[in-house]
Order: structure tokens, then C-alpha cells, then sequence
């Protein structure tokens, strides 16, 4: 028999290529053994002489990383990486996200109070350190400015009324 994928020799009793590690369809074809005192560790079969992967099991019996010619040809099999994605219908994992207070959105809450108040009920339930640094930052702002525009008020207010009791006085003199 001979591999399909990458068309290395195989035996009658072979499941996977020894070459590449691809599966291998029945067929009626034939071809000869070679005999070889090399074992696979993971299910017993006796390998042929250079063989990367066990003929029965899959196994990479190489160590290596990388299959034989063809293996980075469509359809060869290659070993995972590190990080695989996610299969069709899989959801991805989510991305880590550190959740802590920020005085950069408390300063963003302070000068915008309105934005401070729509990020904290944004983030309240993923993120809700964060989303305490906004609110706190919306109250502090809404409050400060509150007391300013008051407290401007009333010196407005009295210089207002100085100017007026001064403009009054120069008239009736």
C-alpha cells in the first residue's frame, strides 16, 4: 500500500502513515514489511526502519515536532501548538481582563459626570472596581461642581450688589 498523503510505503496492518502520521482508507493493495526491532511506546507495534509515527497508534515516535516531507501540504497531520483555536460551535475563552480601581476614570467620571455615570452602569457587573472608580468620580464631580457654581453664585451675587448699592449711592448724591 502506499500513503495517499504523502506516499511513503505502508503495510497491510497500517492505521496511520509512519511518514507523515496521516490515517490510512482499507484498500486491497499490498506492500512489503520491513521488519525493524524498533517498538513504539505507546501501543507495542513494531515501526518500520525511520519511522516517525507509529503505524498503529498515530504516535509521534520521532520526538520531533514536524512530520516528514509533506507535512505542511493540506490535510498532513502536525502536532497542536501551544495555544489551539476553538472548534466550530466552541465559544472562545475570554480575554483576561484586570479588574481595579482606576484614578484615570475617576479623574474621566470628575470632569464628565455623565460619562462616569454611564461607564459605571457599563461595568458594574464585569468590571466593578473600575466601575466604582467612575461612579465615585461622577459623585465627587457632580458635587464639586454643584458647590462651586453655588458657591460663584453667591460672589456673583454680592458683587452684584455692591455694584448696585455703589451705582445707587454715585445716582442719589
Amino acid at each position: 500500500m502506499v500513503c495517499k498523503n504523502c506516499g511513503g510505503a505502508l503495510s497491510e496492518e497500517d492505521r496511520f502513515c509512519p511518514n507523515c502520521g496521516a490515517a490510512v482508507e482499507a484498500s486491497g493493495q499490498g506492500a512489503a514489511e520491513q521488519k525493524s526491532e524498533n517498538v513504539c511506546k505507546n501501543c507495542g507495534t513494531a515501526l518500520q526502519e525511520g519511522a516517525l509515527f507509529c503505524p498503529h497508534c498515530g504516535a509521534n515516535v520521532a520526538g520531533k515536532e514536524q512530520g516528514g516531507a509533506n507535512a505542511g501540504s493540506a490535510g498532513a497531520w502536525q502536532p497542536a501548538p501551544p495555544y489551539t483555536a476553538p472548534q466550530y460551535g466552541q465559544t472562545p475563552p475570554a480575554p483576561q481582563t484586570v479588574d481595579a480601581p482606576s484614578g484615570g476614570f475617576f479623574a474621566l467620571g470628575f470632569f464628565f459626570p455623565v460619562i462616569g455615570l454611564i461607564l459605571f452602569l457599563v461595568w458594574k457587573d464585569q468590571l466593578p472596581m473600575r466601575a466604582k472608580s467612575c461612579g465615585k468620580g461622577a459623585l465627587v464631580g457632580v458635587i464639586v461642581w454643584f458647590v462651586l457654581g453655588f458657591v460663584l453664585g453667591i460672589i456673583a451675587g454680592i458683587a452684584g450688589a455692591s455694584q448696585y448699592a455703589s451705582a445707587a449711592a454715585i445716582m442719589l448724591a
